[in-house]
């Protein structure tokens, strides 16, 4: 029997000595594969943040950059509401002229856009007409002032068919097309590119 129980013996050893060798593999293995979950998962992280953080970069500057355009809109309004107060405002005083200076403007604007070598008629308003008609007319002799009247504020020119509108309106919108570059100028000039003054 101590053959058998040395051979038993033998194969409990060997079998001791191969689960050992199979147990430390395992283990081995297993810890590598835990080394490697760890790297994978600390990747996984370090990708996952660095995606977390590009994509709050991009809602930040999205945010940032609809605010700068609600500003740069908002001022731009503001603006633009200055600019229509302002030809607004020039039309009230337009409008408020003292006879003495409505004479002398009606005469000025008159001048100005009488046909050369042409003669023609003087339409105002029936309240212009009765207070400084007659004198803007005597300033222009190549106009005769007209018995027709207009409710219109400022002046018109006839030359037959053609009529030259010279209305407060008309030549405040003309000035304001031909001077928009101009007070676009006055009013945005400064800005950065964020829209700050």
């Amino acid at each position: 029997m101590i053959g058998l129980e040395k051979i038993i013996s033998r194969i409990e050893a060997d079998g001791e000595q191969e689960c050992g060798a199979l147990l430390s593999d395992a283990r081995r293995r297993a810890d590598e594969i835990r080394a490697e979950y760890a790297r994978t998962a600390a990747h996984v992280r370090e990708e996952g943040e660095k995606e977390l953080a590009a994509e709050l970069s991009r809602m930040e500057k999205s945010r940032r950059d609809l605010m700068q355009m609600d500003c740069r809109r908002a001022l731009l309004e503001a603006k633009q509401a200055l600019m229509e107060e302002t030809f607004r405002g020039a039309h009230q005083a337009l409008s408020t002229l003292n006879d003495a200076r409505r004479e002398t403007l009606f005469a000025a604007i008159a001048g100005r856009a009488q046909l050369p070598d042409r003669t023609g008629e003087l339409i105002l308003s029936e309240t212009d007409r009765k207070t400084v008609g007659a004198a803007v007319a005597k300033q222009l002799p190549q106009l005769c002032l007209s018995d027709q009247t207009r409710d219109i504020e400022g002046l018109i020119l006839r030359y037959g068919p053609l009529e030259v509108d010279c209305t407060f309106e008309t030549i405040l919108e003309e000035l304001r097309h031909r001077l928009s570059t101009e007070i676009a100028a006055l009013l945005f000039d400064g800005e950065d590119d964020d829209g700050d003054a």
